[in-house]
């Protein structure tokens, strides 16, 4: 943690403000502000990444965000933040199988301000914990992970009918105390379709997506990402021809008249550390 704490070096606070308690406030060096969206969640993303623009070493055991940013506590401050404003965090199944967390909630990624997001959520009117939804058109997941048994933590997994054939072959009965739904009979689970589904039937205005680049690519090409929050870590990873690594767009390639424009909204700085966010031009 940079011992002078964040530092706003700007902010445009449009949008729907939320007043943060005097010690949220202080920690994130301000006040914070979302827009919405129409017929569905206002999305946005949190990725770290290094100066040369990778999201992930992908190597085993050192593949998390954590391994970027140099698990810096300012860092996991702002993610237990945007986890305690939103309504929902969805990940795709490769995330969840990856095994670097328990649960996508505050507290996991943030245990010091516990407290203070409990508070923030009770005083917002949200439940105790945000819901975790899992993407897997596949139905490749394992409910044997801690997600599926975290405290206070609604569950939610997204999948295909033959994802959700899968499912009910391996488990069963178990599915019963998990919640599964079908987007239909589709070889992916859209992204315009599971954020309707959200919206609709779950009531989720505030959709924070955690990744991996693979799905959040998905999404960028759906173009339904509001907002995008990244923090810009001062390392160089470096690839290869036979090992890329990725960027938080994953495998999604853009033309120059299809790429998505992004404007910057607030830059904070901690250290070396840079916290930038950019909405949607």
């Amino acid at each position: 943690m940079s011992k002078k704490g964040i530092r706003t070096l700007f902010e445009d606070m449009t949008g729907a403000k939320v007043r943060l308690s005097p010690q949220l406030r202080a920690r994130y060096g301000g006040d914070i502000a979302f827009g919405k969206a129409k017929g569905r969640p206002y999305i946005f993303n949190n990725f770290v990444s290094t100066l040369d623009g990778i999201v992930s070493f992908q190597i085993p055991g050192r593949s998390s965000g954590g391994t970027i940013s140099g698990f810096n506590a300012d860092d996991q401050f702002v993610m237990g933040l945007l986890r305690s404003l939103s309504d929902a965090v969805v990940i795709g199944s490769g995330t969840l199988n990856d095994g670097s967390s328990t649960a996508f909630v505050p507290a996991v990624i943030c245990p010091r301000y516990k407290k203070e997001y409990d508070a923030l959520r009770k005083r917002l009117g949200k439940p105790r914990e945000p819901m975790n939804v899992i993407l897997t058109a596949s139905g490749n997941v394992s409910l044997d992970k801690p997600i599926f048994r975290y405290p206070n933590l609604k569950t939610l997994i997204l999948t295909t009918d033959r994802g959700m054939k899968r499912l009910k072959e391996r488990y069963g009965k178990a599915l019963n105390v998990t919640e599964v739904r079908s987007v239909g009979n589709t070889r992916s689970v859209a992204p315009r379709k599971a954020a309707q589904i959200l919206y609709r039937k779950y009531g989720v205005k505030l959709l924070l997506h955690e990744g991996g680049p693979t799905v959040f690519g998905e999404y960028l090409k759906a173009g339904i990402v509001d907002e995008m929050f990244l923090t810009l870590s001062p390392q160089v990873a470096g690839r290869t021809r036979g090992k890329p690594r990725l960027g938080f767009a994953g495998q999604t390639i853009f033309s120059p008249d299809s790429a998505p424009w992004y404007t910057l909204k607030g830059a904070k700085q901690a250290g070396s550390h840079l916290f930038l966010r950019y909405v949607r031009a």
